[in-house]
């Protein structure tokens, strides 16, 4: 009788044959990065991070950068960050995030004047992708202090 070879993986995982043989042929694919479920986290944790640590700069002009459903960014201005989302997802919005619903609020920051928003989203949108997120972040966290 000839001896059976044994993989790298039927030594991780001994009884793969055994009691999970019914799962041969099948393979594991990682959940997408923005799954649905991830999705409807991030959009209430966002709506719950403008209401409870910024009540009192609603009234003033907001830089923002949302996440489309094909993941792509889009960074903009709003003096009224609420409405500003609900237009967004009712696709009354940007043309550039009408086709991209849902999109939820990834981070944003407050600045004094429109003039200020202005600048910075110019600024924001001249970045490469990987850098926006983190700088508009790091921008909260040293207005927070």
């Amino acid at each position: 009788m000839m001896k059976q070879k044994v993989s790298k993986e039927d030594k991780k995982y001994p009884n793969w044959n055994g009691i999970y043989g019914f799962l041969d042929g099948l393979t594991y694919k990682e959940p997408e990065l923005f799954s649905n479920t991830r999705r409807a986290v991030k959009m209430f944790e966002s709506w719950a991070s403008v209401f409870m640590n910024d009540v009192d700069n609603l009234g003033k002009w907001c830089v923002y950068i949302v996440v489309c459903m094909d993941n792509t960014l889009y960074t903009g201005i709003s003096n009224d960050i609420v409405k500003r989302m609900e237009a967004h997802n009712k696709g009354k919005g940007a043309k550039y995030t009408r086709g991209r619903l849902p999109v939820y609020l990834e981070t944003f920051h407050f600045v004094e004047s429109k003039s200020e928003a202005l600048k910075l989203e110019y600024k924001i949108k001249q970045m490469k992708r990987l850098d926006k997120i983190p700088y508009l972040k790091s921008l909260r966290d040293e207005s927070k202090k």
